[in-house]
Parts: C-alpha cells; sequence; structure tokens
C-alpha cells in the first residue's frame, strides 16, 4: 500500500498524539498540521506518510 494514500482524520491524530481533538482542530485552523487539507470541503484529512515523517519522541514537528 502507498503510504502517500493513507490519510488519518484529526480525531486519530489527537488519540496517537495523546492530545485533545479540540487542539489539533485548533492546529488545523491555524493550518499547522503538515499534509492536512479538506477532503469534500468539511471533514479534514491528514497524511499519515507527513505525520510520521514530522513525529519526534512522539510530538510532531509543527509548521
Amino acid at each position: 500500500m502507498n503510504k502517500n494514500r493513507e490519510y488519518i482524520s484529526p480525531v486519530e491524530l489527537a488519540d496517537k498524539l495523546g492530545r485533545h481533538p479540540q487542539t489539533v482542530y485548533r492546529w488545523l485552523r491555524q493550518g499547522r498540521v503538515p499534509g492536512a487539507f479538506h477532503d469534500n470541503g468539511y471533514n479534514w484529512r491528514i497524511s499519515l506518510f507527513e505525520v510520521e515523517r514530522r513525529l519526534i519522541g512522539g510530538k510532531l514537528l509543527l509548521k
């Protein structure tokens, strides 16, 4: 499977990082999450490849 085509939701990212989902939504609104986009103009999708690429010690390097 191509990792560039795998996406997760903000809630899944929050769980992965041990953060509250509202924190992740705030980061998304601020444009700080790499590889994030709206899939239909409403739902956020986040590239799992980009997240894993920027995870260091369980912390996400934000933009």
